[in-house]
């Protein structure tokens, strides 16, 4: 009897255990709903930080939601434009690194999302433009690379590393981006004719030439700048024009800091964007301080020598940015067949080659593809325009570009 009694409790039990299941996924399921309707209406009130907390419960309870991941990373992109404070660029990156790492999530769960997958590409190009805009080239070129990387596909992705690729050989006063790309100066570092003429220009040893590129590249800001001489870099920031003696006083203790960039730290010391981003100009990894630094720091470098080294792997590093821009841009006009700007950056980039190239046979080659290009630009942008009226604008282009070609010695 005893055992009819057990028998008759475990099989009561076996039924109301499926019923206590189903109790606690209706519970589970209503407070999901709870949680996204919640966030819903904090991003409807555009306050997205609540709205996250929100759907992060909600994905707690769902793991496998895409919906819960997908409005996290929409609210993470929101939180993005929503900023405009220069002085939050390190979290803005942050935020922007959250939104991708929740879109990816989702294409975790559905791998097949294109949606998510345009979201991401969209994320980098904010981080690249961001940093873009700030004149932070080597920092904006890591994102844009990372863009083509997870899109491939997307024309203007490419596009716009050909268009800093120009921006970073174009601009003279701005030659410290062109030598703060580790890459570009690891590639002339691997290249053994580039270091060959880097020593026949400077009179510097073929072994010595690799270790003075290490030395550009490895060194942060804070211990570049702090080698250099101090009273020089003032006498520098105060020839800027209406630089005051205070704010470049401010901007000169700016370069001992390690935890933020040197724009940064002088917004925060009270210094205007405008102004911080004229002393960056001083501050920064410009040839002038290069060639300063490595006459400081080593030895076996000689002033001269240090000039002449520099002037070399500057017009060294042009090539590598305007071949770099070119390969991206022809990818570009190759995804999109009417793509008149890329034409016109093609250009462009071609224009900073013949000013470097001394080989006039090659600046004629050079001078000619950019012409069918140039004319290219003009057609896409113009379908209805004669050849006749191309052939003049072609004409007239090259003149122009005949005057600017580069000479030997």
């Amino acid at each position: 009897m005893a055992r009819y009694k057990k028998l008759s409790i475990l099989f009561s039990l076996l039924l109301i255990i499926p019923l206590i299941s189903n109790c606690e996924a209706r519970r589970q399921k209503k407070a999901y709903q709870k949680y996204l309707s919640q966030g819903e209406k904090y991003y409807s009130d555009s306050n997205f930080e609540k709205a996250i907390e929100e759907f992060k419960l909600a994905a707690q309870i769902d793991p496998k939601s895409d919906e819960a991941y997908q409005n996290i990373a929409v609210c993470y992109s929101n939180l993005f434009l929503a900023s405009s404070d220069p002085l939050q660029k390190t979290k803005n990156v942050e935020i922007a690194n959250n939104a991708i790492k929740y879109y990816q999530k989702v294409l975790e769960l559905k791998p097949e999302n294109s949606e998510a997958k345009q979201d991401i590409s969209n994320e980098y190009a904010r981080l690249g433009n961001m940093f873009m805009n700030d004149g932070q080239f080597p920092e904006a070129m890591s994102y844009l690379k990372k863009r083509t990387e997870d899109d491939p596909k997307n024309a203007e992705g490419h596009y716009t590393i050909g268009v800093l690729d120009w921006g970073l050989c174009f601009d003279n006063k701005k030659l410290y981006n062109l030598l703060s790309i580790k890459n570009f100066i690891e590639n002339l570092k691997s290249d053994e004719n580039t270091v060959a003429e880097i020593s026949k220009k400077s009179g510097l040893s073929k072994n010595l030439v690799p270790q003075i590129l290490d030395g550009i590249n490895a060194v942060d800001d804070a211990t570049f700048l702090g080698k250099l001489d101090k009273k020089d870099l003032m006498s520098r920031l105060l020839q800027i024009p209406k630089a005051k003696k205070e704010d470049a006083e401010k901007a000169l203790q700016c370069i001992s800091q390690t935890n933020e960039d040197v724009v940064s730290c002088m917004l925060r010391a009270g210094i205007k964007l405008d102004n911080a981003k004229q002393f960056r100009t001083v501050l920064s990894k410009n040839p002038e301080n290069v060639k300063n630094y490595l006459f400081l720091t080593s030895k076996e470098v000689s002033k001269p020598s240090a000039e002449k080294a520099v002037n070399a792997i500057v017009d060294l590093l042009k090539n590598v940015a305007i071949n770099d821009g070119l390969k991206s841009l022809d990818t570009a006009t190759q995804l999109n067949t009417s793509y008149p700007d890329a034409h016109n950056y093609i250009v462009l980039l071609y224009v900073e080659k013949i000013k470097l190239e001394t080989d006039r046979k090659k600046q004629d080659e050079y001078i000619k593809t950019a012409s069918e290009h140039f004319a290219k630009a003009s057609k896409l942008r113009d379908p209805a325009k004669p050849d006749k009226v191309i052939n003049e604008e072609v004409q007239s282009f090259t003149k122009s570009v005949d005057k600017i070609r580069g000479k030997k010695g």
